[in-house]
């Protein structure tokens, strides 16, 4: 637990979009249903996070850094659009 909790935490991320959620099904190669209602704790612990620490870490960095670069290119646009 001490190192799964963590990861979760990691994976709270606002920045986490789907193609980031669907990238960690295909790293932990277990099906699960982020987008239901009824996604929760269990879910997650389902995944065996433990094994996977150092990619999904990399992935939440990926999401955040990527968050960071449409934001950027959103503000460029913007003073195109001008």
């Amino acid at each position: 637990m001490s190192t799964i909790l963590p990861l979760i935490s990691e994976l709270h991320s606002k920045y986490m979009m789907d193609r980031h959620w669907r990238r960690l099904i295909d790293i932990t190669k277990k099906n699960i249903n982020f987008t239901s209602p009824g996604f929760c704790l269990e879910d997650l612990i389902k995944l065996e996070l433990y094994r996977y620490a150092e990619e999904v870490s990399e992935l939440v960095d990926s999401a955040t850094k990527e968050a960071r670069i449409e934001t950027n290119l959103n503000k460029i646009e913007g003073v195109w659009d001008v």
